[in-house]
C-alpha cells in the first residue's frame, strides 16, 4: 500500500490500498469493542445446582409418597423404585411431580433404598436423575 502525504490528509494510491485500510480501521473498532466486553465479564459465582428429588431422601420415619421438582421444559417422568442392590421393586409413569406408593408396598424398617426420575421433554430427550436414597427407620419401642 502506497500513501503520499500532501498537506496535512494522507492519500491511499490504489483502491486496494483504500479497502485494506478500511479492513485495518474495522478491525481495530471489533478489537476495540472485544476488550471492552472483556473487561465487563466477571467470574462466574459459585455453581448451585438445583436439588430436584424431594422426599423421600435420608433417613425417614415413613415414605408413602415420592415428590421432586419439575425442571423446566420437562412433561413426563418415570419413577424407579429399588433396593440398596440396585433390583427393580417398582415404576410408574406420570406427568404430576408427586407419586403415591401403592398399596401392598412396604419398606423393611432400617434398609436403604434408591430411586431415580427420568425427565422426558417436549423435544423428547429424556434426562435421569441421580439416584437418591433413604431409610425408613424402625419405630421407637413403646414404653410398658
Amino acid at each position: 500500500m502506497l500513501a503520499v502525504m500532501k498537506g496535512a490528509r494522507i492519500r491511499i494510491a490504489s483502491h486496494r490500498g483504500r479497502a485494506a485500510a478500511f479492513l485495518l480501521a474495522g478491525a481495530a473498532v471489533l478489537l476495540v469493542l472485544a476488550v471492552v466486553l472483556l473487561a465487563k465479564v466477571r467470574a462466574p459465582g459459585p455453581v448451585v445446582e438445583r436439588k430436584y428429588l424431594l422426599s423421600p431422601v435420608g433417613p425417614v420415619g415413613a415414605a408413602d409418597a415420592f415428590v421432586w421438582n419439575r425442571p423446566r421444559g420437562a412433561e413426563r417422568f418415570f419413577l424407579e423404585l429399588m433396593d440398596q442392590d440396585g433390583t427393580l421393586l417398582w415404576s410408574q409413569a406420570t406427568r404430576d411431580t408427586m407419586l403415591l406408593l401403592p398399596d401392598g408396598l412396604g419398606f423393611s424398617a432400617n434398609r436403604v433404598y434408591r430411586w431415580r426420575i427420568t425427565y422426558t421433554f417436549a423435544d423428547g430427550v429424556s434426562m435421569p436423575t441421580n439416584d437418591e436414597t433413604f431409610q425408613v427407620l424402625s419405630p421407637p419401642n413403646d414404653p410398658l
